[in-house]
């Protein structure tokens, strides 16, 4: 008998290592929730010398971190509490922006104005799909790469004090939304 239930528990601990293996495998890097975006910004940051970082990686819902604005409960369809708004302006962010962070799909704002130890890449911005606003002076933002996969989305776009040089890029007269 003894024998016998050892062989069963074998037997679910197996099924259920192939199953977590399938699942985690079945997700790929597109995967990421919010939070785990998040926390990777926070991580590659160097989040805990921020000046303002009230309950990242402490609080339940990341509708909770500093910085961050969610659509309400109240919102329709598949925004509601999702991040809308990213401000972490003047917050002493420093080293690489992650490009993961352009998968918060119903993100609309993104202001990271004044972190002037802030390198932006924004080569996967098309990944930011409901993206209309982004603020990226005083940043080391270096090239506009990336930034024609928005031209029908992006409204409004702040980029001042970076360090493009150079002539304007002809990529930024083909975002034709522009306000």
């Amino acid at each position: 008998m003894m024998l016998m239930n050892r062989q069963l528990i074998r037997a679910a601990l197996s099924v259920a290592l192939i199953l977590t293996c399938n699942i985690g495998a079945s997700y790929g890097q597109d995967s990421y929730d919010e939070a785990d975006i998040l926390m990777k910004l926070f991580q590659e940051t160097k989040g805990f010398k921020w000046k303002q970082k009230d309950g990242w990686a402490q609080a339940d819902s990341v509708c909770d971190w500093y910085g961050v604005t969610c659509f309400s409960a109240d919102e329709q369809g598949d925004r509601r509490n999702h991040v809308a708004t990213l401000d972490l302006s003047e917050n002493k962010l420093v080293g690489t922006l992650p490009q993961e962070i352009f998968k918060l799909k119903h993100m609309v704002s993104f202001v990271l104005r004044d972190n002037p130890d802030l390198q932006v890449s924004l080569t996967n911005i098309g990944s930011a799909t409901s993206l209309k606003h982004l603020t990226v002076s005083n940043t080391e933002l270096s090239s506009f790469d990336g930034i024609v996969a928005v031209k029908h989305k992006l409204t409004q776009l702040h980029v001042t004090d970076c360090e493009i040089g150079g002539t304007i890029p002809s990529e930024i007269f083909q975002l034709t939304r522009l306000e």
